[in-house]
Protein backbone atom coordinates (compact mmCIF):
# COMPACT_ATOMS: atom_id res chain seq x y z
CA UNK A 1 0.00 0.00 0.00
CA UNK A 2 2.78 2.34 0.52
CA UNK A 3 4.30 1.93 -2.90
CA UNK A 4 0.83 2.97 -3.69
CA UNK A 5 0.61 6.05 -1.93
CA UNK A 6 3.87 7.30 -3.11
CA UNK A 7 2.01 8.84 -6.40
CA UNK A 8 -0.35 10.84 -3.95
CA UNK A 9 -0.27 14.48 -3.49
CA UNK A 10 0.06 15.78 -0.06
CA UNK A 11 -3.14 17.21 -0.15
CA UNK A 12 -4.52 13.39 -0.96
CA UNK A 13 -2.39 12.18 1.64
CA UNK A 14 -3.54 14.61 4.24
CA UNK A 15 -6.89 13.74 3.91
CA UNK A 16 -6.19 10.33 4.32
CA UNK A 17 -4.25 10.51 6.78
CA UNK A 18 -7.18 13.09 8.78
CA UNK A 19 -9.41 9.81 7.72
CA UNK A 20 -7.04 7.71 10.16
CA UNK A 21 -5.13 6.09 7.27
CA UNK A 22 -1.47 5.70 8.87
CA UNK A 23 -0.02 4.70 5.85
CA UNK A 24 -0.94 7.65 4.24
CA UNK A 25 1.04 9.25 7.67
CA UNK A 26 4.02 7.19 7.47
CA UNK A 27 4.40 8.87 3.49
CA UNK A 28 4.12 11.83 4.65
CA UNK A 29 6.84 11.74 7.21
CA UNK A 30 9.05 9.65 5.35
CA UNK A 31 8.49 12.41 2.50
CA UNK A 32 9.41 14.82 4.85
CA UNK A 33 11.29 14.28 8.10
CA UNK A 34 14.75 14.58 6.86
CA UNK A 35 14.09 17.92 5.00
CA UNK A 36 12.52 19.43 8.39
CA UNK A 37 15.55 18.20 10.68
CA UNK A 38 18.30 19.62 8.25
CA UNK A 39 16.48 22.60 8.40
CA UNK A 40 15.95 22.72 12.62
CA UNK A 41 19.36 21.65 13.04
CA UNK A 42 20.76 24.74 10.57
CA UNK A 43 18.79 26.97 12.85
CA UNK A 44 19.59 25.01 16.27
CA UNK A 45 22.84 23.67 15.26
CA UNK A 46 22.50 20.16 16.68
CA UNK A 47 20.94 16.98 14.65
CA UNK A 48 19.75 15.57 18.04
CA UNK A 49 17.53 18.57 18.85
CA UNK A 50 16.39 19.26 15.60
CA UNK A 51 15.87 15.17 15.49
CA UNK A 52 13.50 16.31 19.06
CA UNK A 53 11.58 18.75 16.83
CA UNK A 54 10.91 17.11 14.01
CA UNK A 55 9.46 14.25 16.04
CA UNK A 56 7.50 16.64 18.49
CA UNK A 57 6.12 18.30 15.45
CA UNK A 58 4.91 14.93 14.26
CA UNK A 59 3.56 14.15 17.18
CA UNK A 60 1.38 16.68 17.39
CA UNK A 61 0.18 16.24 13.84
CA UNK A 62 -0.89 12.65 14.88
CA UNK A 63 -3.17 14.26 17.91
CA UNK A 64 -4.46 17.47 16.53
CA UNK A 65 -4.86 15.67 12.95
CA UNK A 66 -8.35 16.63 13.21
CA UNK A 67 -8.42 19.63 13.86
CA UNK A 68 -6.26 21.45 11.84
CA UNK A 69 -7.18 22.73 8.44
CA UNK A 70 -4.15 23.36 6.14
CA UNK A 71 -4.51 26.60 3.80
CA UNK A 72 -1.10 26.34 2.16
CA UNK A 73 0.57 23.39 1.02
CA UNK A 74 1.54 20.77 3.31
CA UNK A 75 5.58 21.50 3.06
CA UNK A 76 4.91 25.09 4.02
CA UNK A 77 2.81 24.18 7.22
CA UNK A 78 5.12 21.95 7.92
CA UNK A 79 7.80 24.16 7.92
CA UNK A 80 6.22 26.39 9.52
CA UNK A 81 5.37 24.27 12.81
CA UNK A 82 9.69 23.66 12.60
CA UNK A 83 10.30 27.37 12.68
CA UNK A 84 7.86 28.46 15.60
CA UNK A 85 9.24 25.18 17.33
CA UNK A 86 12.68 26.32 16.97
CA UNK A 87 11.84 29.68 18.06
CA UNK A 88 10.28 28.73 20.87
CA UNK A 89 12.80 26.35 22.20
CA UNK A 90 15.91 28.97 21.31
CA UNK A 91 13.62 31.54 24.07
CA UNK A 92 13.64 28.89 25.96
CA UNK A 93 16.78 27.94 26.40
CA UNK A 94 19.40 28.79 29.12
CA UNK A 95 21.30 31.78 28.32
CA UNK A 96 24.55 29.66 29.05
CA UNK A 97 23.43 27.21 26.00
CA UNK A 98 22.76 29.26 23.27
CA UNK A 99 26.46 29.98 22.52
CA UNK A 100 26.95 26.07 21.67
Amino acid sequence: MRNLLENYTDEELFRRFKCGDMDAFEQIYSRYSLYLTREAAKRLKSYFQASDVVQDIFITLIRKSQHIEINVSLKAYLFRMVHYKVINLKRDMPMHNRCH
